[in-house]
């Protein structure tokens, strides 16, 4: 916490911004409280870290629960620094009393408010969700930053993505996104243009932006229309991977969905290319990819006569959270519309989807993996 009531004056005290030799006077003698529950707090500061002030221990407040810390308040008051000296108005930790909450930063950007949540220890994600849905009542818009200590690479392209992750993505120029702070680095880092196939991690266009002079707030959000990341190699890989590898220690929907095949005498390495289809919308969906896709593909889309209107009732629902308020993720439209592009399906006047032709079925791994090469050459051409 940055900001701490002088028990004496009553006025507001922003500790990081006096100079050393003051942090050191009320380091030993001040006495303050904390602006929301009025318990006392303790001023602390060292060569690593920003001075703040602090709970003690047995304190019950929300503030202390909500990631107090050393890389919390460095980043805090970094990022503050930053918009200061580009000129906007930012507030910060400013208290809001209708909404009985306080944002790390209230910020002004391009004509409206934005509340700044910079939150580097996992949290419910009801809290989440309950703090997003009060400030947009609000008319606020929330901005969800999450510390780099919760960010986990694999590579270059790949991002680990959990359900606390999922309910800070932003959706901004026809993109999923997510916004990373490194304190430590004193680095922005944007995750833009996710893609799932709903294994553990996503497929993301990383960039680290120093916040230095040449840095502005609205470089975050990228200057035109974000184009989709995924590459040939990055998806055949997948594909080749999911047709090749069988590993007898799987998860419990993975064994559920080779039982399927088994009962209608299919083998997961034949299974036909197009369920195996990159969606944006698959971030937001319980269920495996290659598993929803190939069920649709075989219980539903095979049997259903040429000329017939195809049920959609079988794809998952994806789960919705508020910062998506404005967009609605929507698998079943968005597989069906790449079905027609590829000429499987027409959509009908009446908005529902009517099948043209048939979905082959490899009859052996080299024909399946010739296929997912031509699948894969077509789908980058649209």
């Amino acid at each position: 916490m940055l900001r701490a009531i002088d028990s004496s004056s009553g006025e507001i005290v922003i500790l990081h911004a006096l100079p050393l030799s003051e942090i050191k006077r009320l380091k030993r003698t001040g006495s303050f409280i904390c602006p929301k529950c009025h318990e006392p707090v303790y001023a602390r500061s060292g060569s690593r870290m920003v001075a703040h002030f602090a709970h003690h221990p047995k304190s019950r407040c929300n503030e202390k629960n909500g990631g107090e810390g050393e890389y919390h308040e460095t980043g805090k008051w970094l990022i503050y620094e930053s918009l200061k000296r580009e000129g906007y108005q930012v507030l910060l930790e400013p208290y809001l009393k209708t909404l009985q909450q306080r944002p790390d930063m209230l910020l002004h950007y391009q004509n409206t408010w934005m509340a700044i949540e910079f939150q580097c220890a996992r949290i419910p994600i009801r809290d989440i969700a309950y703090r997003t849905k009060n400030y947009q009542k609000k008319g606020i818009h929330p901005l969800w930053v999450i510390g780099a200590n919760q960010l986990k690479r694999k590579g270059r392209e790949l991002l680990q993505v959990s359900d606390f992750h999922k309910y800070m993505i932003h959706y901004h120029r026809q993109a999923y996104a997510l916004y990373f702070f490194d304190p430590t680095l004193c680095s922005w880092i944007t995750a833009r243009s996710l893609w799932s196939n709903g294994e553990r991690y996503v497929n993301a266009n990383l960039e680290i932006m120093k916040m230095n002079s040449s840095f502005r707030f609205i470089h975050l959000f990228g200057t035109s229309p974000a184009v989709p990341h995924l590459t040939a190699s990055s998806w055949l890989h997948y594909m080749t991977r999911q047709r090749r590898t069988y590993s007898p220690r799987t998860s419990s929907q993975e064994l559920q969905w080779r039982q399927f095949l088994y009962l209608r005498n299919l083998h997961f390495s034949l299974i036909p290319s197009e369920s195996m289809i990159p969606l944006k919308s698959q971030l937001f969906l319980p269920s495996r990819l290659k598993i929803w896709q190939s069920r649709f593909i075989i219980d539903v889309f095979s049997p259903t006569p040429i000329h017939q209107k195809i049920q959609t009732s079988t794809i998952p629902t994806p789960f919705t959270s508020p910062l998506l308020d404005h967009v609605t993720p929507n698998p079943a439209e968005e597989y069906l519309d790449l079905l027609e592009k590829l000429n499987f399906v027409k959509k009908g006047k009446d908005n529902h989807y009517y099948k043209l032709k048939e979905i082959a079925y490899p009859k052996g791994r080299e024909e399946a993996e010739k296929r997912d090469r031509a699948l894969v050459t077509q789908l980058l051409k649209m």
